[in-house]
This record gives structure tokens, sequence and C-alpha cells, in this order.
């Protein structure tokens, strides 16, 4: 039977990748990504894999059937990997399009484990995510649209946000979002680029908490140019436990 398999990656260090990631890269002819030149540059410079025989095809970003058709055929005559460019498969990529179109075609879809912001995340929050102590949470990316935020956030529950594109960018405006919405009051985690390291990031796997009207007062004490990539974790109205972590005043 034909197979496509979901091949997770790095999510900023590349000796994070495992290695069943890098068996299949190694042995699959077809690999699927959104970046390939990325995926031949780590291949050939970090990994030393020979790329010449090997077909790298760009995911397209937005919904393209034709494409989706096409790789149907592509895996009919050889099995293929779809190789994330961060973390683990079709979590923040398109290729949920192409994991759905050929499943209901007969294709078999084989997961394979691996990094992830969202678990890495959750890891070092100093929140004890079980039934015990916290019922639930939200997950949700914020682009600059508040619908689905402000859904989570009428439930008073942990959220937590990756932000698709910018986040630092992003952060003084979802800052004043929360507060014009009245959850000025609310604590924000801000975990500062998880799972680098502190000699070339400076803010590294640094995790701050503070409240929403505190950040906004406080947002220019942070360097934000030597900061790659930010995620957060929204705490309920009470919060149920107290972060450690890197705990600001």
């Amino acid at each position: 039977m034909p197979r496509l398999l979901l091949i997770p990656s790095h999510i900023g260090c590349w000796l994070d990748i495992t290695p069943h990631s890098i068996h299949w890269i190694k042995r699959l002819r077809v690999l699927l990504t959104i970046n390939p030149k990325q995926l031949e540059r780590e291949m050939r410079d970090t990994f030393k894999i020979d790329c010449s025989r090997k077909q790298l095809i760009q995911v397209p970003q937005n919904e393209n059937q034709v494409w989706l058709d096409e790789m149907l055929e592509t895996v009919k005559r050889e099995d293929m990997g779809l190789v994330a460019s961060a973390g683990t498969c079709c979590v923040a990529d398109p290729g949920h399009r192409l994991v759905s179109h050929l499943r209901s075609s007969g294709i078999e879809i084989i997961p394979l484990p691996g990094p992830s912001a969202l678990t890495t995340l959750l890891s070092v929050s100093g929140v004890g995510f079980s039934p015990n102590n916290v019922e639930g949470f939200y997950f949700c990316f914020y682009n600059g649209e508040s619908a689905g935020l402000m859904r989570a956030l009428e439930q008073n529950e942990y959220i937590v946000i990756l932000s698709k594109y910018g986040s630092v960018k992003r952060f003084p405006a979802l800052i004043r979002f929360l507060i014009d919405k009245g959850f000025g009051a609310r604590n924000i985690s801000v975990f500062f680029d998880l799972t680098r390291f502190s000699n070339v990031w400076p803010y590294a796997n640094k995790v701050l908490e503070k409240t929403c009207e505190q950040w906004e007062a406080t947002f220019e004490s942070i360097n934000w140019n030597i900061v790659g990539e930010i995620c957060f974790l929204v705490h309920p109205h009470k919060s149920l436990e107290v972060l450690t972590v890197g705990r600001s005043s």
C-alpha cells in the first residue's frame, strides 16, 4: 500500500531532530516541505545527506486541488515524506490538506513522533496540566484576528498562543487587545526562544510572567532585537498555579 510519512523536524536546535526522522529523510526519494531550499541546505550541510537523486517539492500555502491530485498520483508510484518546517507536521503548516486528501483516497498515513512547540511550552510552564488541577486548556494561533481568541478568553481557562508570523512584532497589539477587552489583570507567561542556546540567543528558555497591564508598562525593558521567537500562556483570572521558572516581579 502506498504511504505518506509525516516527518517532524527540530524547533530551533538541529540536534533535536530524531534519528527516526533522519532515517526516513535519507531513505525516501520524494520529500514535500514548505521550504525546499532550506531542507536541501540542512540535508547537505548539517546532516551530510546526498540530495542529488532526491525530488524536493514545495507544499503550497493555499488550497490547490491540482497540486493535491498530482501528489496523489505521485504517492501511488512510491512512498513520500512530508517534512515539517519546524516541529510536528500539519500543526502550523498547510500539510493537513494533503493528509486529508490522501487518506480519503486510501493512502496510508504514518506519523512519526518528534519535537513539538506546544508540548515543549507546557513542560516548562510550571503548571501541572493534569485532571487534578487543570480541567483543560485552549490552543490557538494569533495572527491579528480576534474571534477565536475571544471565544477562548470567555471560558476562563489557560490559553496557549502560538503566533504564526512575527510574534515579537505582534506582542504589543495582543496585549493592547486584551486590555481593551477587559482582560488587563490576567497574567501572561511569555516563553522566549525555547530550545535555543543562550550563547547565541540571550533570552533563550526564559519564562516571564506579568499581567497584561504590567507587560504594556514594561515592554521597552526587554531588548526585543535579540529575541527570535516568543509564545504565550494566558492564565485564568485566578491562576491555579504560580510559575516559578524565570518569574519576574
